[in-house]
């Protein structure tokens, strides 16, 4: 059972660290504009959409994503990345 949560831990982790990424180009910003948008360090925001977890992304900067998208934290971690003209999920 604790295999099967932190495989779903680690699925809504992935999709976050997508959507993080996809939200950014869609808005046409930099990485700059970004982190100083939710308060993070190039650095790191640079590794979170390269993929790597990082302890320092809190609730914090999901909060500033959420607010600033105008988007529900549910669809950062959603399976279907945040797109605006997506097809439904099959």
């Amino acid at each position: 059972m604790s295999n099967k949560i932190s495989e779903e831990n680690e699925r809504y982790m992935q999709n976050l660290l997508c959507n993080i990424r996809l939200l950014r180009l869609e808005a046409g910003l930099s990485v700059k504009e970004m982190a100083n948008i939710v308060g993070m360090e190039e650095s790191l925001l640079l590794r979170l959409e390269a993929g790597e977890q990082a302890d320092e992304f809190d609730s914090g900067h999901i909060f500033r994503y959420c607010h600033y998208f105008h988007v529900h934290p549910n669809e950062l971690f959603g399976g279907w990345p945040i797109r605006r003209n997506a097809p439904p999920e099959p």
